[in-house]
């Protein structure tokens, strides 16, 4: 069964997050407690070494950690798990690019990589640079600021920005 529930994230993941996988029961934790939140600063400081780690392999300066982009991030993972989706864009809302611009980086060059169902941060990256596009995020040199938010803990959201 172990085996089934890891291939079936790692499909998700590699595909970029188009489909949406099952999610979670209504038993669920709430979104964000003390313990939580505490997970969270963890999980996030671990992302982004993680994901300047990958850099460092080829050579790419690392990514600044950025208040504003984390918080962008964090909402978005709330809000997923809130309505029970898994996408970039907010069903019946907005877009990825359109939630940009609204927080002020249309006219900025970023990207997002959005997970579901990892715990560990070190999985999600490993699953990250398997997949062509999530890697190109991580990897790619206008990047200098990085964001990373999360809810329950298992839903990742990182956004990175040229500025």
């Amino acid at each position: 069964m172990i085996r089934v529930s890891i291939s079936v994230f790692a499909v998700l993941s590699i595909a970029g997050c188009v489909a949406t996988p099952p999610l979670p029961s209504n038993n669920a934790p709430p979104v964000q407690t003390e313990t939580s939140q505490v997970a969270t600063l963890t999980g996030s400081t671990e992302m982004v070494s993680l994901i300047n780690a990958e850099r460092a392999k080829v050579g790419l300066s690392p990514l600044s950690p950025d208040v504003h982009l984390s918080k962008l991030a964090r909402q978005h993972a709330e809000l997923m798990v809130k309505d029970n989706f898994f996408s970039h864009d907010v069903p019946g809302g907005l877009t990825y690019d359109q939630r940009m611009a609204a927080a002020g980086y249309k006219e900025r060059n970023h990207g997002e990589n959005i997970s579901y169902g990892r715990r560990d941060p070190s999985y999600t990256v490993a699953d990250w640079m398997k997949s062509r596009g999530h890697k190109a995020n991580i990897l790619d040199r206008q990047y200098e600021k990085i964001g990373v938010g999360s809810a329950r803990p298992y839903y990742w959201v990182t956004i990175f920005s040229d500025r």
